[in-house]
């Protein structure tokens, strides 16, 4: 896959590191939630990344934290693994330049 370039607002540079270190949190934290059958919880996470992401200019993470958050709530769990797997290589992939 090739590097995912993204340009956010310098302003945001103290804290676009801290962000992307918060997903991948939630993402170590949705694999594990998947064994439990933890749905409500993935939802929330994926709400969560819905809601934020758009604000620091991370469109496409934040239709990954929607697709997660529809398929959480239909407990579609195929569908939970392929988001967790796009927001994986979302979040290696990433090159973030400032403007």
């Amino acid at each position: 896959m090739d590097d995912i370039d993204v340009v956010i607002d310098a302003d945001l540079s103290d804290l676009v590191p801290g962000y992307l270190a918060h997903r991948e949190r939630d993402l170590s934290e949705c694999w594990r939630m998947i064994d439990e059958r933890n749905y409500c919880q993935i939802r929330r996470i994926g709400h969560n990344i819905k809601g934020s992401a758009g604000g620091f200019g991370f469109e496409k993470l934040s239709s990954i934290g929607k697709a997660l958050e529809r398929a959480a709530h239909k407990a579609d769990q195929e569908t939970i693994v392929f988001c967790l797997e796009e927001l994986r290589n979302y979040l290696g992939h990433i090159k973030v330049h400032y403007r």
